[in-house]
């Protein structure tokens, strides 16, 4: 029980900004845990937006533009700015159109470049414009649940089936040290549990957000072999920012 805690603590220390200053010990079964429960941080996340959409719907009546900056505003709030600069580093690295070698060395460069800026300003840019574009369409707060939780297991399906893309670096550690038969389990779990909520719901789109978050996953896996021969710390925190954004374009066509 002792190290599920600390998985779950470890998760929250690693992928969100709360301030737990606190060392606790990385063994394979606590890292396998903070990474299961990645999913479960992107629930308690969309949790969070849902209650200020619902408060602004109640007292503020903010306008939808505004709405949608500060719902963007708050998720980077939430994750510290972490994954966008898994996607900053990776937008600087590709767009360099370097040889394999010199994209991963850029991919380790601290300092972000044009291509970086670029990429960032664009992301924000398209994010703002397909929330704007939900909330005047009336956005159901069930999705804004949901997708962050459906979207995080993008991460996890592309860890375990991916090779680092080289022997150093926070993906190799993790890859050598979770357990990822555990971690196939949780997925499965996950998929699970959208299928019933779909069910119990009647919300098929809950069905096409997964299957679409599938398709995302093997174009992405296939992207990162290709052009960085795996994966690696940059490349999973892109993965965070970019399925979410892709599941709420799914949803602006579905809806």
């Amino acid at each position: 029980m002792k190290q599920i805690i600390t998985g779950y603590i470890l998760a929250l220390q690693f992928f969100t900004s709360l301030p737990i200053k606190k060392s606790f010990q990385m063994t394979n079964k606590s890292a396998t845990i903070m990474y299961s429960a990645i999913p479960l941080i992107g629930l308690g996340m969309g949790g969070l937006l849902a209650g200020f959409l619902a408060l602004n719907d109640t007292y503020f009546e903010l306008s939808p533009l505004f709405t949608a900056i500060l719902l963007v505003v708050f998720h980077f709030i939430m994750t510290g700015g972490l994954h966008m600069d898994g996607v900053v580093d990776t937008g600087d690295a590709f767009f360099s159109y370097r040889d394999r070698k010199k994209r991963l060395e850029i991919l380790d460069d601290p300092r972000i470049g044009a291509f970086g800026a670029m990429t960032l300003v664009l992301f924000v840019l398209l994010k703002i414009g397909v929330l704007y574009e939900l909330l005047l369409r009336g956005l159901p707060l069930l999705f804004v649940i949901i997708i962050p939780f459906i979207a995080r297991q993008a991460v996890l399906l592309v860890f375990v089936t991916t090779n680092p893309s080289k022997e150093t670096g926070i993906a190799s550690y993790f890859k050598k040290t979770v357990n990822e038969r555990m971690l196939i389990w949780s997925t499965i779990i996950y998929f699970i549990a959208i299928v019933a909520l779909a069910f119990v719901y009647q919300q098929w789109i809950l069905l096409l957000l997964s299957a679409a978050l599938l398709v995302f996953t093997w174009v992405y896996r296939s992207w990162a072999k290709r052009n960085f021969g795996g994966i690696s710390g940059d490349l999973l925190g892109a993965i965070f920012e970019g399925a979410e954004l892709f599941l709420w374009f799914v949803l602006l066509f579905a809806l």
